[in-house]
């Protein structure tokens, strides 16, 4: 490998503090890789963070080749790991589909796809809205809160447990182990994994035999060409949902409002027209960058921007770097509800990844705000939202509110 494209801020993207940095420092940082070196060299060293190093890995924060990359599942495969750093064996194995190539991963696509699109979707509206009435509720009770535990707690981790039929009693607990195995701690995020596999292959085995109408019980028995998830796939496919599906929705929620409230003019907008939501929604997405970046690993020796990558090696796609490449986005740091186009990317580069739930989290983001900005007529953030050190996801870890009621 080349270590030609190495540039002064180039150990930043492994070390703890890069990841507690401003929003505003680290898109400072990004704008300078994509300038001098977009495909560049990071070493992993002995650190607190990294206490056995690593080695090393290729980061990509172009929006081209993060898209061009993402749709060339030949040359970077998915099969290895979507962590940056390295993992023991089972939490690869435990994210199913995520770290599958095709034809593999479209296979199981197939069987699952039909629980997240079309009438099925349209058909877990009311408990979409039900849920978003119940979490409002909880804001109404207080003038002022830190809104955090009762978006995850009581909205994205409800949605994502009622539409799967899980039972209200295990909720917290499958909260908990979300945290865990989407955390930058590695023993922390095998046991979190552990923890969600084997307890959904038991109700796999149920839901087989006496199915429901959740979404559970459809991938449990959906058939494609005759063939069934095995019941450690089902578990799979659910630790993925959990995982991939309940932070990030929420934190995109929490950056959207924080974007809002620092925007009085767009806020002002999307409530005299709420049929802007949608437009809003997708700015949101871009610019909270809820998944910070996943990983390839590259199948041959390539080269990618000048950057001789070699057969092994690990190759990460900065989303959030994407999200405010200049060159396809027009002043990317600025929040703007009527970006149009935005094709961001922050379900993924377009290829055989785009998130399956990305029309889940759509629908749960949008039916929140509509129903948000109904209730309550004004908001005020008390102290702007702390995210958690995290190389993966920007997750909002505390954002206080007063609400004013309509």
């Amino acid at each position: 490998m080349s270590d030609t494209l190495q540039t002064a801020s180039d150990d930043l993207l492994t070390e703890p503090q890069f990841w507690s940095k401003p929003h505003s420092d680290r898109m400072a940082s990004y704008a300078r890789l994509r300038a001098e070196s977009p495909v560049s060299w990071h070493p992993e060293n002995v650190s607190d963070w990294l206490p056995e190093g690593g080695r090393g890995f290729w980061a990509v924060t172009r929006y081209a080749d993060i898209v061009s990359i993402s749709k060339d599942f030949k040359n970077f495969s998915s099969a290895q790991g979507t962590n940056p750093m390295d993992e023991p064996g089972r939490p690869v194995e435990t994210l199913g589909m995520l770290h599958m190539d095709p034809p593999q991963h479209r296979r199981f696509r197939r069987i699952v796809n039909p629980a997240f699109t079309g009438d099925l979707l349209e058909s877990l509206t009311p408990t979409i809205e039900k849920t978003a009435d119940e979490v409002l509720d909880i804001f109404a009770d207080s003038a002022e809160l830190d809104i955090v535990q009762p978006l995850i707690h009581n909205y994205t981790i409800s949605v994502i447990c009622n539409i799967l039929g899980l039972p209200q009693s295990e909720r917290g607990a499958f909260l908990a182990a979300t945290m865990k195995a989407f955390g930058p701690d590695r023993e922390a995020a095998i046991a979190g994994h552990n923890f969600m596999i084997d307890y959904v292959k038991t109700l796999a085995v149920e839901r087989r035999a006496n199915p429901g109408e959740d979404v559970l019980s459809r991938v449990a028995t959906a058939q494609v060409e005759g063939e069934m998830l095995s019941d450690t796939d089902v578990a799979y496919f659910v630790a993925l949902l959990l995982g991939a599906g309940a932070e990030t929705s929420a934190s995109t929620i929490m950056q959207g409002m924080w974007n809002l409230f620092q925007n009085p003019d767009q806020l002002a907008a999307v409530r005299d027209d709420l049929d802007r939501l949608p437009k809003a929604v997708e700015e949101m997405l871009r610019i909270g960058s809820a998944v910070i970046c996943f990983r390839r690993s590259a199948t041959t020796d390539i080269t990618i921007e000048n950057a001789d990558i070699k057969e092994g090696d690990k190759v990460v796609l900065f989303y959030e770097s994407g999200n405010n490449d200049e060159t396809v986005f027009s002043t990317p740091g600025t929040f703007d509800i009527a970006r149009d186009p935005n094709q961001h990317v922050s379900f993924g580069g377009y290829g055989p990844h785009l998130c399956l739930g990305a029309p889940l989290a759509r629908k749960e983001i949008n039916t929140f705000y509509r129903k948000f900005l109904t209730r309550f007529s004004e908001f005020e953030i008390l102290q702007p939202p702390t995210f958690a050190p995290n190389q993966r996801f920007n997750i909002v870890t505390s954002m206080p509110v007063r609400l004013t009621q309509s």
